[in-house]
């Protein structure tokens, strides 16, 4: 999930052996530290993101092929102490179209 208007930037977390088959984790760690790496070598703020199954990448893990990526929220609702880190607006959703109607090009 990207382009949520009350963004953070989240990194996938590959490194939790709990939600992925055992022969992808080496390989979305890897991963997980080049987006890591990226965002400290520009002093980017971000933050892990859980790795749950729910996006695109879930049937990939289920087989074992490594996989991450990023996210910016998606319906959940930014923290205070998110806020503080990446602005926008604290107990409001990340994206209030979260597949909505109003989901579109005009919302990111």
């Amino acid at each position: 999930m990207t382009a949520s208007p009350n963004y953070v930037t989240g990194v996938y977390n590959g490194s939790d052996p709990e939600t992925q088959e055992e022969e992808a984790v080496d390989g979305s760690s890897y991963i997980l530290g080049l987006f890591q790496g990226y965002f400290d070598t520009k002093a980017l703020p971000h933050q892990i993101s859980p790795f749950n199954g729910r996006s695109d990448y879930g049937p990939f893990l289920e087989f074992g092929i490594p996989a991450g990526g990023i996210d910016t929220g998606a319906e959940g609702v930014k923290s205070s102490q998110e806020r503080k880190i990446f602005g926008g607006l604290a107990r409001a959703a990340f994206d209030p179209c979260y597949h909505q109607d109003c989901d579109d090009i005009y919302n990111i």
